[in-house]
């Protein structure tokens, strides 16, 4: 497991989701590959100040189906969000992204309301989402969340991923080896309001 010294941190105010790709092709593709997305995970959530009136952090893992995690007051501290992060489930299965998108909006977006915060959810797949994610996406963003779509290994569509970000500037990818960089890019674009 990655250790961080989380030596630059953002003080922006931010609801900050994940939503994770669990399916069978993570792990198919290389061994290991969900532990860096968790790492990956840490490196973000880490970059910012959690905390009751600080950055507050949700995630909710998908294959076939999504399946909520934690919310963003289930943890104000870093070790908490540390700890559950470490301890989501790996699921299994297909690639639905935007049923998980729908999820991710009412689970953390529409059950967490407060005003002068950013919002923003991470979406990170290694695939082809088989359902419709425009729809989705364009709801949420219409309700001021950003959304950043993180394509990762080699059988993601960049042009799904702009259609879920809805800007080329929120749209990174990166190999399952280099996520640690990707984090830092990502972190960087958030804390500068872009």
């Amino acid at each position: 497991m990655c250790t961080f010294n989380f030596s630059s941190v953002c003080k922006a105010k931010v609801d900050l989701g994940f939503l994770v790709d669990a399916s069978g092709s993570i792990e198919m593709y290389g061994r290991g590959n969900y532990q860096r997305m968790k790492d990956f995970i840490k490196e973000v959530a880490g970059s910012f100040v959690v905390s009751r009136h600080g950055t507050h952090v949700g995630l909710v893992v998908f294959a076939s189906r999504p399946e909520p995690v934690f919310q963003f007051n289930t943890y104000y501290t870093r070790r908490g969000v540390m700890n559950a992060v470490q301890k989501i489930p790996y699921i299994n299965g297909g690639t639905r992204t935007g049923l998980a998108i729908r999820r991710a909006t009412r689970y953390l977006f529409k059950s967490h309301h407060q005003p002068g915060r950013k919002k923003v959810l991470i979406v990170m797949t290694d695939g082809i989402s088989y359902d419709d994610v425009i729809v989705p996406a364009r709801r949420l963003r219409r309700t001021g969340v950003s959304i950043y779509a993180l394509g990762i290994g080699l059988k993601y569509s960049r042009r799904q991923l702009g259609k879920i970000a809805g800007t080329p500037r929120h749209v990174f990818t990166s190999k399952f080896a280099t996520l640690r960089k990707a984090a830092r890019k990502i972190v960087s674009r958030i804390c500068a309001g872009e």
